[in-house]
């Protein structure tokens, strides 16, 4: 039952690594993982490309799901994927060691500030979930 299971953060990624090096066993070479995930919290999302990468999963893109486009009964039957998105990655059968990146937090600030100015000319208004799923994400 839901109350006997230990619901920590470090058991809860656990399970979430164990999950994707299911995933990575059965899905073939260089084929696709697609997924959902609703959580808004950085460090959770961190986790989580941690987890896929260290099971053999590169990030390839996402998209954005419009507020106007629905997908019913993905989580919930009063739940949608409106303006949330979905992330492809490859299997690369390849386990890998994950390390952070080489640039300063000053760094990685000024390329954000510079790609979201530069997305927003293009685009004229994106929402903060859209600024993150147009291109933001990758470079975090």
């Amino acid at each position: 039952s839901g109350e006997s299971r230990n619901k920590d953060k470090t058991s809860y990624y656990t399970l979430l690594q164990s999950v994707f090096k299911i995933c990575s066993n059965k899905l073939k070479k260089d084929k696709f993982l697609c997924l959902y995930f609703h959580d808004s919290d950085l460090s959770v999302w961190n986790e989580l490309i941690k987890s896929l990468y260290e099971s053999g999963f590169h990030f390839k893109g996402q998209v954005h799901i419009k507020k106007n486009a629905t997908l019913k009964n993905i989580i919930s039957p009063k739940k949608s994927l409106n303006g949330d998105s979905i992330l492809f990655f490859t299997n690369s059968k390849i386990e890998m060691s994950y390390a952070d990146g080489k640039e300063s937090i000053d760094e990685i600030e000024a390329n954000i500030i510079r790609e979201a100015k530069h997305m927003l000319r293009n685009n004229s208004f994106l929402s903060t979930p859209e600024l993150y799923d147009n291109g933001l994400m990758e470079i975090l």
